[in-house]
């Protein structure tokens, strides 16, 4: 009988520590252990603090890509710009990676500066690159000649 393939976050990656390692550590299960880097409260402090500890004392760190394949999330705002260097773009940017990182989002530009829509960026179309999948995108437009 052959046994079933580990659940999508618990092996190691070659030379890593997983969900079971850290389990076996801390004397819980790697349910306990999910629930406690979820930040579920249903754990007790006394457990926390020890799954807590063999997270750091063995290095653990979490596999984001397999997060966002379990989750079907990529955590990732896009936005897209025609134009970088524009000061003005530059502070929509930055306030938009402040307002991301509060949420524990990250963000992705894309700077479009070959005069393609930037709903075609959006959709992988125009320039050629394929993007990541984001969870929101926000566009910006060049502005209207005078």
């Amino acid at each position: 009988m052959t046994s079933s393939p580990d659940p999508p976050g618990t092996r190691p990656a070659p030379g890593g520590v997983g969900l079971k390692d850290v389990a076996k550590h801390a004397g819980v299960s790697v349910t306990t252990v999910s629930n406690v880097l979820n930040g579920t409260n249903r754990i007790s402090t006394t457990t926390r603090e020890r799954v807590l500890a063999s997270v750091r004392e063995l290095g653990y760190v979490r596999n984001a890509a397999a997060q966002q394949l379990r989750t079907g999330t990529s955590a990732t705002v896009g936005i897209i710009v025609p134009d970088g260097s524009n000061p003005f773009y530059s502070g929509v940017i930055r306030g938009a990676e402040d307002a991301a990182a509060v949420r524990a989002k990250c963000c992705q530009v894309h700077v479009v500066s070959s005069g393609k829509l930037c709903n075609e960026s959006a959709r992988g179309k125009g320039d050629g690159n394929r993007l990541l999948e984001w969870d929101g995108a926000v566009g910006l437009h060049p502005p209207r000649p005078d």
